[in-house]
């Protein structure tokens, strides 16, 4: 009996000391490796959201018609005469970013009444600019949103009765989409202007670029060169070749050809120049085939000493208008007789703009300086 419980004793012992020496082999001490192992589960990315707040003041212009005066029988004279014109109010856009991306307003004026002139002023203080740019609201408060406020004003033609002047359309877009929005920023070569160009849109240059191309527009969707203050340059045939159907803007800088008898711009679409100079050497700084304004503009260059020719191209219907601040170094060749120019309120320096001025409408007063000016009855 006493052997029998000795073997289960021992085998107990044997048991035991089995195990202490199992676990000593897990006490960190042994070199075993241990694999971590980690599952990767993707996050899910917020929407893009576009959300704006659009506020404006009341948008009221007042025309006051010109008075007579008084009549001095003695004089035999008008005394007191006023002459005609717009109240200078200039009601404010406000427009507030609360979206996850950067965003872009485009303000348009479209006129129902023929001759009055829509001004945008972004209070930054860039003349007639048309597009507030606005950062994304990331990393903001409510309180702090991204905000941009232009102001507007009226001009031009006079009117004589209460009336509907027109319609402020505001359109916002996602920085970089072609509806409204900024296709490129800084743009500095030629290539990356004409990419951007063709996309539609703004374009905004970030430098002078200097080539011996032209830049060509053709595109469906309405688009704004804004040359920010730069130059475009070119020895092409043309440096802006605008084609057919095609709406563009350029603005706020300078735009000129060093080749001998070629165009700074050929237009057979739509353009609206807005504060710019156009240089050309020995030839038109603009050459218009179609519809083309001009605004505050400088155009420097002649042939024959005219700086614009109208000539029939594309379109039977050739329209000219300027208005603002404008210096042209020659006249207007209208090459194309059925052409239409029309002159609107402004300052014209070393051009006469009697003979495309409505005197119903407008009163031209010649300074005797080589300046005349045209103002609203």
């Amino acid at each position: 009996m006493k052997k029998i419980l000795s073997i289960i004793l021992a085998l107990a012992m044997a048991l035991s000391m089995s195990v202490t020496a199992f676990a000593a082999t897990n006490d960190g001490t042994s070199g075993t490796d241990i694999t971590v192992n980690g599952t990767y589960t993707p996050g899910t990315a917020a929407d893009e959201k576009i959300s704006v707040d659009i506020v404006w003041e009341a948008m009221n212009f007042t025309y006051t018609a010109p008075s007579q005066g008084t009549w001095n029988p003695a004089t035999h004279a008008y005394e007191g005469a006023t002459e005609g014109g717009w109240s200078d109010n200039t009601p404010s856009i406000t427009v507030k970013n609360h979206s996850n991306v950067a965003v872009n307003a485009t303000l348009d004026f479209k006129a129902d009444v023929a001759g009055v002139v829509g001004t945008f002023t972004e209070t930054s203080g860039t003349a007639n600019d048309k597009v507030l740019e606005l950062a994304t609201a990331e990393g903001t408060e409510v309180s702090a949103a991204p905000t941009a406020t232009a102001n507007f004003g009226i001009s031009g033609a006079a009117i004589d009765a209460d009336k509907t002047l027109g319609t402020i359309t505001v359109t916002v877009a996602k920085t970089g989409s072609a509806e409204g929005g900024e296709t490129a920023t800084g743009v500095t070569t030629l290539e990356a202007l004409q990419a951007a160009v063709n996309a539609g849109g703004t374009v905004k240059l970030g430098g002078d670029i200097t080539t011996d191309q032209d830049l060509t527009v053709s595109t469906g969707t309405p688009v704004t060169i804004d040359l920010n203050g730069f130059t475009l340059t070119s020895s092409a045939e043309n440096t802006i070749y605008i084609l057919p159907d095609t709406v563009c803007t350029v603005k706020g800088g300078t735009v000129s050809n060093t080749t001998d008898r070629k165009a700074v711009v050929h237009n057979l679409g739509t353009v609206t120049f807005e504060n710019c100079t156009l240089n050309a050497n020995n030839y038109y700084p603009l050459y218009n085939c179609c519809t083309a304004t001009v605004t505050g503009s400088t155009l420097n260059g002649t042939i024959d000493g005219y700086s614009i020719c109208n000539e029939q191209g594309y379109s039977d219907t050739v329209t000219l208008t300027l208005s603002g601040t404008m210096y042209m170094e020659g006249g207007i060749n209208n090459y194309y007789a059925a052409s239409v120019v029309t002159v609107l309120p402004g300052s014209y320096n070393n051009f006469d703009p009697t003979s495309y001025v409505d005197t119903d409408a407008y009163t031209v007063t010649d300074h005797g300086d080589n300046t005349w000016t045209v103002t609203a009855k």
